[in-house]
């Protein structure tokens, strides 16, 4: 990404990174509310800017817990921590979040999500509220088969373009997707994303074209599920060539209703399929590789599907 000088192009980068719903801060993936009751953890390592400069690169670690509070509506917590590809200039970018499910049919989903983030450790340090949404459809139940999604969001964030004269800006943040189950279990995902900056002084291009991410996403257990994802960056006018890396994984722990469920105890109150729907594809709050494009690194922002 370029901008007009490396304070402002931080800035920009923070924001990109706090932009959508969580670690939906990392990986190319869709959505999905938690369980009530059911704890989430996401974590993931990643290197992006492959192909720059050393102190261009971005090295990356990201943890956050979800938690479900009622049918349809999650919250959660987490942090990414980062420094440049010499494992320097670190920074702890703290974010917390809450989404929810509008729409849930067999075919088409909406979700509505609520972000809200800062930074530790920069200079130029901001606080970003980026309100957004998704909508997915699925040419099978259960998300078997093929599908597609998009999503979008705004991004509300402070930057000084003159020292001691703060503003507040914004940009809007666009992601096409579409994903294959090419066997149970198993998901091919790619992703392409688009940024618009309304305000001159944020960016070098009014239109950001972003990038494409392609994800393979397998299913460890009914609980567990491994991500893995490349990202390429287009360069526009001047920029060159970057690429970026990630694996994590997210683990979802069921509520006491389900466990209770599992051993017999209750009768169950949800399909058997709804079930497995909600483990296989737990989510992480972030619909975005949340990226830093331009060093090619991206994180399909923390919720998965």
């Amino acid at each position: 990404m370029k901008s007009p000088s490396s304070a402002a192009r931080s800035r920009v980068l923070l924001a990109t990174l706090m932009s959508l719903p969580p670690a939906q801060a990392m990986a190319a993936d869709t959505v999905e509310t938690w369980e009530v009751g059911a704890t989430d953890v996401d974590f993931y390592l990643g290197y992006g800017g492959i192909g720059l400069r050393g102190g261009e690169r971005t090295a990356f670690g990201d943890m956050m817990l979800g938690y479900g509070i009622v049918r349809g509506f999650s919250a959660y917590v987490g942090t990414t921590l980062k420094g440049d590809g010499h494992l320097a200039s670190g920074q702890a970018e703290p974010y917390i979040g809450v989404y929810g499910t509008l729409v849930d049919t067999d075919h088409f989903d909406l979700d509505l999500f609520l972000r809200v983030a800062t930074t530790m450790g920069a200079a130029d340090s901001t606080i970003a509220v980026a309100p957004s949404a998704e909508l997915n459809f699925d040419v099978e139940p259960d998300r078997s088969s093929w599908g597609a999604y998009v999503r979008a969001g705004v991004s509300v964030f402070g930057h000084e373009p003159i020292p001691g004269e703060p503003r507040t800006a914004a940009h809007v943040e666009t992601t096409l997707g579409t994903y294959l189950t090419v066997e149970d279990g198993h998901q091919v995902l790619l992703e392409w994303d688009v940024t618009w900056h309304p305000d001159a002084d944020i960016a070098q291009h009014p239109t950001e074209l972003g990038g494409l991410a392609l994800g393979y996403n397998v299913t460890l257990d009914p609980a567990a599920e491994l991500i893995t994802q490349v990202y390429l960056d287009v360069p526009q006018s001047g920029e060159s060539l970057a690429a970026g890396v990630m694996v994590g994984f997210i683990a979802t722990l069921p509520s006491g209703q389900t466990a209770r469920e599992s051993r017999g105890e209750t009768p169950p109150v949800e399909s058997a399929g709804r079930r497995r729907e909600a483990f296989a594809k737990s989510s992480r709050p972030w619909p975005r590789v949340g990226s830093a494009r331009g060093d090619g690194f991206t994180r399909v922002s923390g919720l998965a599907r």
